[in-house]
This record gives structure tokens, sequence and C-alpha cells, in this order.
């Protein structure tokens, strides 16, 4: 699963370059169905590892520059991998990214441990419930209760909310 190839590169210290690589092959990929007249967007996940190198950071926006790709084609997803450990820095890359117009969400919000600390220190645009809350919310009343005021707390916070493993109508 790509879970594991994030977590493996972050253990041997190469989630920085995997996540340059996925962004690389990705805005290419865009940059290919736009030129055959097909609108676009994708999402490039970011490890909570890689988002807090400035190293990885003035990578990131030099393919950006480089690719000219436009925020309307491309957002980022920081992944609750790893612990971020200096919010305030990696608060001011994301709006640094955001004030070029692109997305910010936070996926797989609840897998991980500081999800509401991140959800209180950096200024981002979305959440991704975890899948695991969406699914059991069918048959837990504990579950929907979280899953509804944590929507409901994010639409206060003016942050858009997606639900993730959405399968069924139910």
């Amino acid at each position: 699963s790509p879970y594991e190839l994030i977590i493996f590169g972050e253990d041997i210290g190469l989630a920085p370059d995997i996540d340059i690589s996925v962004l690389k092959q990705t805005t290419g990929f865009i940059k290919h169905q736009l030129q055959r007249g097909k609108h676009i967007r994708a999402a490039v996940n970011i490890s909570g590892v890689s988002i807090q190198s400035q190293r990885f950071f003035n990578s990131l926006i030099s393919v950006i520059e480089m690719t000219e790709i436009s925020p309307d084609n491309l957002l980022f997803e920081i992944t609750e991998s790893t612990a971020i450990d200096d919010l305030e820095r990696v608060n001011e890359y994301l709006q640094e990214l955001r004030s070029r117009g692109f997305e910010i969400c936070l996926d797989d919000f609840g897998a991980g441990a500081a999800s509401f600390q991140y959800l209180n220190s950096l200024d981002i645009d979305c959440v991704k419930i975890d899948g695991k809350y969406i699914r059991d919310s069918l048959n837990s009343p504990r579950d929907e209760a979280m899953v509804r005021n944590l929507v409901r707390m994010c639409r206060d916070l003016g942050v858009t909310t997606i639900a993730e493993m959405v399968e069924t109508e139910e």
C-alpha cells in the first residue's frame, strides 16, 4: 500500500525524495492530460517528515515554479504518519503554498495521534476524515457522533471536510 511505502521512506530517511518524485510524476501527468484537452485535479501527499524540512520545501517550490503547475490542478495533503514537531514552521510553509493558491488538506484525520493539535495549529483548507470513522459510523452511535461533531467544528473553523471510504448510499 502507499501508506507502507510512506512509512518505509520515513524510517530510512527517503520520504522527502519520494515526495518530490511523486510531485514530479504528478505534475508531468497533469501537464500531459491538459495537453490532451482534459482538465484534471490531483492531490499529492506530503509526509510529516518532509514538510518539516527547509530543503524539501525549497525543492517543492522549485518544482512548482519549473512546471508552472496551476493551483486549479493540484492540491497538497499532509499525512499524519509521523508527528510534526515544529508546527509553527510547517504552518509558515503551508501558508506560502496557500498564498500561491494551492489548497492544503490534512489527510486521514483521526488516524494519527495529533489530529486536533494539527487542526488547531495549522491553517488549512480541508480535512479528510479517516475512512475507519466513516465506515464505523454506520454501526456505532459513538463514531457517528464524533464524525457529525467534527464536521460541525470544521464548518465553524471554515475548513471543508471530505469523508473517505464513502462506498455505499448509506
